[in-house]
Order: structure tokens, then sequence, then C-alpha cells
């Protein structure tokens, strides 16, 4: 996803800090991963790629104009996949074991 703004300010946007958490659960427990990202933004705008996961991810962006004036805004993007996986020619991601040429070691 591409995370992108213009700024219409009178004074000069000089930082702009997106954050980015993203909420999960694996093997029945629910994770949580963040990431920031601090930007300097050129002609009044920004743009930004964000990997969404699947499920909660919660963007914060926050913009600072050259007297230090903050503005922030949120967005939740809740990302569902239906999709079953596929996998076709799995053959080719495993190579046929020889063997004759096959030792196993062990206690």
């Amino acid at each position: 996803m591409t995370l992108a703004g213009t700024f219409q300010d009178r004074s000069d946007v000089t930082a702009v800090q997106i954050t980015h958490v993203y909420e999960y659960d694996f093997a029945g427990r629910s994770q949580s991963t963040r990431s920031t990202y601090r930007l300097s933004p050129t002609d009044n705008s920004f743009t930004r790629q964000l990997v969404l996961g699947v499920g909660e991810n919660e963007i914060t962006a926050e913009y600072t104009d050259e007297f230090g004036n903050l503005r922030e805004h949120e967005i939740t993007i809740r990302l569902i996949d239906l999709s079953a996986p596929q996998l076709s020619s799995i053959d080719r991601f495993h190579p046929k074991l020889d063997m004759r040429r096959f030792k196993l070691v062990g206690l």
C-alpha cells in the first residue's frame, strides 16, 4: 500500500512520522509488530510504501511544521484474506533424493 499526502499550510511542514502497528494471532497468541518511519517532505508532499498484514493495521501519521505545530491522523485498516493457499509444480521445489548417496549420521 502507498500512503501519500499533500500539504496545504502557510508554514512549511518539515517532518513526517508514520507509525504502523500490525496486530495478529500466531499459535493462538496475540502478537504485534511496530514500525516507525521518519520522512522529510519534498514539494509539500510525502509518499511511503507500507506492507500490510492480514488482521488489524493501525497507521498514525504525524506532521510537524517549522514552528513545531503538530497534526495527527489515525487510520485503521483491517485486511481479510479469504483465499486458500495454492501450490503448483511442487516437484520442482523438492529435488528427488538419491538414496544410494544418502548417509544418516546420529547418536
